[in-house]
């Protein structure tokens, strides 16, 4: 039931459900959770001015659509808890997730241009591959706008303009180690 009603929702031209199972929902929650918490901890300024709590949903939520991209690749997905920022949140792919089904790419002036940005929407455990990007291909003025009245503009990029993921560039730092050996290995540790 719930994943007819999110299919009908969808705008874009391309929806590829990758569903989490319970046991990878709970480790990219929780991955979401430390990555608040280290935040917090090195006293990180958020940049886009959400609260305490609308911050830790949006580090659950990027870890959940990260997860689905990853799982959808077959590419090793470590959670990243403040290693290399220039490495990409997924093999060298950003992953941007939204909640809502009709959300546009969100891109950012310190956006890497060079670099695809992959849109993932839902809920977890039922996430949409909703189609990629390069950032330099989104960054252009008719883009730029505010439109929940924020004073926090940014590019919103269409997603029925999103290139479909069969056209998605292999990148060279993208490793096929299966993800699931990540969420094993994590939960190994957690039994040691």
């Amino acid at each position: 039931m719930i994943i007819q009603k999110l299919i009908k929702a969808g705008q874009s031209k391309e929806r590829i459900l990758s569903e989490l199972t319970l046991d990878e929902w709970d480790w990219t929650n929780h991955i979401g959770i430390m990555r608040n918490t280290l935040a917090e901890q090195q006293k990180y300024k958020n940049k886009y001015g959400q609260s305490p709590e609308e911050s830790e949903r949006q580090h659950k939520e990027g870890a959940n659509a990260e997860y689905a991209f990853a799982k959808y690749k077959d590419i090793y997905w470590d959670g990243d808890l403040g290693g290399d920022r220039h490495a990409g949140d997924v093999g060298g792919y950003e992953v941007r997730a939204a909640t809502h089904e009709l959300s546009s790419l969100i891109l950012h002036t310190d956006d890497k241009p060079h670099s695809p940005y992959i849109l993932v929407t839902g809920y977890a455990p039922y996430l949409f591959i909703r189609g990629w990007i390069w950032a330099r291909q989104g960054m252009l003025p008719r883009f730029w706008c505010d439109p929940q009245g924020t004073r926090r503009p940014a590019f919103f990029f269409p997603q029925a303009w999103l290139h479909p993921m069969v056209e998605l560039p292999i990148l060279p730092q993208s490793s096929k180690r299966n993800t699931i050996d990540s969420m094993q290995d994590f939960l190994a540790k957690g039994q040691e």
